[in-house]
């Protein structure tokens, strides 16, 4: 069973083993973009069933979590970055204009320093 899942294409497979049982597996690759290499995941044996078609529910219910928990943490690494990204130009803002402050303010009293020199 094949099938596309958020950015994922999964591959579910039962694995037939001599001892007639039938283990659950999946292959997940992430949907390429243009024509890049995109590596994939092999889940290995997941549980054993006794039928072909419990073991590819199986494979299928693990891969999609499996996407998922990939896919939360990706978007988690995502908003930290871009937090972090915003935090630092905040602050950098911040920085910025408490120069241009301190500046004025440092212009402003020479000012006011020069115009009571001349009035003595």
């Amino acid at each position: 069973m094949q099938f596309d899942y958020r950015h994922f294409h999964i591959d579910c497979r039962a694995r037939h083993a001599d001892e007639g049982m039938y283990y659950a597996r999946a292959r997940i690759t992430r949907v390429p973009q243009n024509d890049e290499h995109v590596p994939s995941h092999d889940s290995g044996d997941i549980d054993a069933f006794t039928n072909e078609a419990d073991a590819i529910s199986c494979a299928r219910a693990w891969a999609m979590e499996w996407c998922d928990e990939v896919s939360d943490a990706a978007s988690k690494a995502a908003s930290k970055a871009a937090s972090k990204a915003a935090s630092k130009a905040a602050s950098k803002a911040a920085s910025k204009a408490a120069s241009k402050a301190a500046s004025k303010a440092e212009s402003k009293a020479a000012s006011k320093a020069e115009s009571k020199a001349a009035s003595k």
